[in-house]
């Protein structure tokens, strides 16, 4: 009897001290789940990631990404872009496709409008399997053209007629970076969006600050 009595009080402490361990693993296991989660960029991403105001971070790449982000909080800033165009803009992501028929980028050469730098916004929309149409500005004028473009293995290549002037031109743009040449980038735009209007309000912005003298 008496080491039946020594035997179940044994066997309930070891059960007790089992039990507390096993909540310290679980514990653990949350612990460690959580921190896998904030350590783990692919699980940590949202769409308000996208919103957040990259001219406030250094050392990054000046890519597709950076560029529309600065230009859309810039675009925001003086009321050009408004907050629930801003967070269509920034949050849209585009499915791949095969084609890059109703693709609209936008392009230029500094997001930031520097005043000692020359001010170009180009707008181009991909309307059909060849055809595609373009506007924008240059410092204080402002374009319209059209063309057609074809895709090559690298990049996509634009044969445009300018119709201030009717003169001629091409360009090739990077299908990996989005980058015309060495200076100017673009970036896909969300297709929902009146990209035409934003570029001339811009423009009608740039324009009045360059002209008033008061």
């Amino acid at each position: 009897m008496k080491n039946f009595i020594i035997t179940c009080l044994f066997y309930l402490s070891f059960s007790a001290v089992l039990a507390d361990s096993l909540k310290v693993l679980q514990f653990e296991g949350v612990e460690s789940a959580k921190s896998t989660s904030k350590l783990d960029f692919s699980n940590s991403v949202s769409l308000n990631d996208a919103l957040v105001d990259l001219r406030k971070l250094e050392g990054l790449d000046e890519d597709d990404g950076y560029f529309l982000n600065v230009l859309m909080h810039n675009l925001k800033d003086v009321k050009i872009v408004s907050s629930k165009e801003f967070k269509k803009i920034l949050q849209y992501k585009r499915q791949k496709s095969e084609n890059i028929k109703g693709v609209k980028l936008i392009c230029g050469d500094d997001p930031f409008f520097d005043e000692h730098t020359d001010s170009v916004l180009i707008g181009l929309e991909f309307q059909s399997l060849t055809d595609f149409i373009g506007f924008g500005f240059e410092n204080d004028i402002w374009y319209d053209f059209l063309g057609t473009y074809k895709r090559t293995s690298r990049d996509i290549e634009l044969d445009y007629l300018i119709l201030n002037n009717n003169e001629r031109d091409s360009i090739e743009i990077s299908r990996e970076t989005l980058q015309i040449g060495m200076g100017q980038q673009c970036a896909i735009l969300n297709p929902a969006i009146d990209m035409k209007k934003i570029i001339k309000s811009t423009y009608l912005n740039i324009l009045e600050k360059s002209t008033n003298k008061l």
